[in-house]
């Protein structure tokens, strides 16, 4: 189902936001007078291009006076001639057929909506080029909350077959410029490429190896001159990408600060292809560099030797390390040394350890458990959860380590249910006991505990300083008092994802968006099953503010209340969930707040039936079924 955002919204803005904070007995917040400012600004272009539009056909639109009444002429020549405030007015306006309008009312308007950037409200420098759809290769490019999916399928590592060197089809390649051309390449800082979001790839969105091509790069060199970030993701490049990487004709790899590899890989059809390739993307230019799902013999080594030659050190140096990263010769001793190595070459060291092809032996936790002596570690990800009693050893040594450590974020993975006894004990002890020290810590995580450590994981929550503004819960035994405690306790709290919990009942959720309602409340996500009129919560925009993403799942298909979705953010989304016993449930994902949404339906939220108080069973991501309502600007 389609939604235009731009038609949606309350004709009478300005007065409803003024007469809705003063029923709150509340001075207008800014968020109050953005909207009445927008509402106004809407209101004069629309009576501008509609003047111009009646003007005489032979004349010079862009000149003559604009007259009907005397007030509209004063503040229409008001507006016109304060070019600053024409320029906030269009770049607020970032549909591309509202756009294209604007383009055709005159030539002043063409050239001021040509010249204006666009104002899109998330990642607005950013273009992707990625994959949207289950099994479809479409290629889907996007800036902000621009997307357009091409109607042929992209060049993969799957059907390009056996041509060692290929181009992307012309379709596409004329997509993308057509976005980059109307938005503006001197607009563009960072591409992504290749890159799936964690929702797509939950929704069962295929991981396909887009093949970047010599055609692909050398457009990055001559169409995106701004480009100082790329992030390449499930990507391979062919022979022709190769050598083009390694010729003098490629100069983007000297205006980069920010490089991430994720899941790429190289044609072998040139020798040490990736230490050549890792030597001419890494300069001393370089800040940021993030890299997973490598090998530490060949991608691992190829960019710290070329690091090591340049003598550069990196401001942060993000690094993800699964069991694949280990070949057989690889030792967790050679682990060690690699990430002292990456310690020496960073000012900020992040280290993520995740749980990769279970055929592999566990080396991970032999080599993250001595990590408290890197003084330069500000991210540790145990995102993994313990499988022997080796791994349990490691752990209890990594957890005791903590004392020593000043870390801004820490993912606790937990420990399997079949290895429950004293020593788990011992660790989730040390652990809030040394969270307490941890007076730095913004981001923490915690998952898969056994039942009956109910408290002692109360106490880790316990421990969990003020300053952590983003928290994940996920498959612990806990309950709806010690969740408040946990939410009243974190006043900058700003992500909060709870999932897997069978004892909190949708009466905490009702609860957290109703009562406790952190004031910065960004991302709310979880899958306790509550009834559909829990969607009115999501749109007072007056008790949450900076809200902007939600998943939320209904016992009951949303229906009319579908609506306030589209009336209240961007892009929407419902899915059918499997539950057990053969029940169903639906996921409803909203992203982007709109600016010019209409006020709060107070009566409705007040009217809100009282939530069924029994715990439900969380969904399961894995079971998709359909998308019976979408919407997307």
């Amino acid at each position: 189902m389609e939604v235009d955002g731009d038609n949606k919204g309350d004709n009478n803005t300005s007065s409803t936001a003024s007469s809705a904070a003063a029923a709150a007995n509340r001075p207008m917040s800014w968020g109050d007078f953005g909207r009445i400012a927008e509402h106004n600004a809407t209101q004069t272009l629309t009576a501008i291009a509609e003047m111009q539009r009646t003007a005489a056909p032979n004349q010079d639109t862009s000149d003559i006076p604009l007259a009907t009444t005397s007030a509209q002429i004063n503040s229409i020549h008001r507006v016109l001639n304060i070019p600053h405030l024409m320029e906030q007015i269009v770049s607020n306006v970032v549909d591309l057929k509202s756009r294209a309008a604007l383009d055709h009312v005159s030539r002043q308007f063409h050239h001021l909506s040509r010249k204006t950037p666009f104002a899109f409200p998330l990642y607005p420098e950013t273009l992707r080029l990625t994959f949207r759809h289950w099994f479809s290769a479409a290629l889907t490019v996007g800036i902000g909350t621009i997307e357009m999916t091409s109607r042929v399928d992209a060049l993969t590592q799957n059907s390009r077959g056996d041509h060692p060197v290929g181009q992307q089809p012309p379709e596409i390649m004329t997509l993308i410029d057509r976005i980059v051309s109307r938005v503006g390449p001197q607009h563009i800082h960072r591409l992504q490429i290749g890159v799936i979001s964690e929702e797509d790839s939950a929704r069962g969105v295929l991981g396909h190896l887009l093949l970047c091509t010599a055609g692909l790069l050398q457009y990055i060199d001559e169409r995106l001159p701004a480009v100082t970030a790329i992030d390449f993701a499930n990507c391979v490049f062919d022979h022709g990408a190769s050598q083009y990487l390694l010729s003098p004709a490629c100069k983007f790899p000297h205006r980069l600060t920010h490089l991430s590899f994720n899941r790429c890989s190289f044609d072998q059809t040139t020798p040490n292809i990736v230490e050549l390739a890792m030597r001419k993307l890494i300069t001393r230019r370089l800040r940021t560099f993030s890299i997973n799902m490598f090998s530490l013999t060949s991608q691992g080594e190829g960019f710290l030797v070329a690091l090591e030659t340049l003598y550069h050190r990196l401001d942060t140096l993000d690094v993800f390390i699964d069991e694949q990263a280990f070949s057989t010769e690889v030792t967790a001793a050679d682990g060690w040394v690699f990430l002292k190595r990456c310690a020496e070459r960073a000012k900020d060291l992040r280290l993520h350890f995740r749980k990769g092809d279970p055929r592999h032996s566990p080396k991970l936790f032999a080599v993250a458990r001595d990590c408290f002596q890197f003084s330069k570690l500000s991210e540790l990800d145990i995102g993994l959860p313990v499988q022997s009693q080796e791994e349990l050893d490691n752990l209890e040594a990594l957890v005791k380590g903590l004392y020593w450590m000043r870390l801004k974020s820490f993912d606790f993975g937990g420990f399997s249910y079949r290895l429950a006894g004293p020593k788990c004990k011992t660790i989730l002890k040390a652990l809030a006991a040394n969270l307490h020290q941890q007076n730095t810590l913004e981001k923490f995580s915690i998952s898969s505990i056994a039942r009956e450590y109910e408290q002692l994981v109360g106490d880790v929550l316990d421990a969990l300083p003020s300053t952590v503004t983003h928290l994940k819960i996920q498959g612990i035994n806990v309950r709806d008092s010690k969740m408040t405690d946990v939410v009243e306790r974190l006043p900058d709290l700003k992500t909060f994802i709870f999932n897997e919990l069978p004892r909190v009942t949708p009466l905490f959720v009702y609860n957290l968006l109703k009562k406790l309602t952190p004031p910065k409340l960004n991302t709310v996500e979880t899958d306790v099953v509550c009834r559909p009129e829990i969607l009115h919560f999501i749109t007072d925009y007056y008790r949450m503010p900076d809200l902007q993403h939600v998943i939320l799942h209904t016992d009951h298909y949303p229906g009319e209340l579908i609506d306030i979705l589209a009336r209240n953010y961007r892009s929407y989304m419902v899915d059918t969930v499997g539950l057990p016993k053969f029940r169903t449930a639906y996921m409803i994902t909203c992203h982007w707040r709109r600016a010019d949404a209409p006020p709060p339906d107070r009566r409705s939220i007040l009217d809100t039936k009282h939530p069924h108080v029994k715990p439900q069973r969380g969904s399961k991501r894995g079971e998709l079924r359909e998308w019976p309502a979408y919407g997307n600007d």
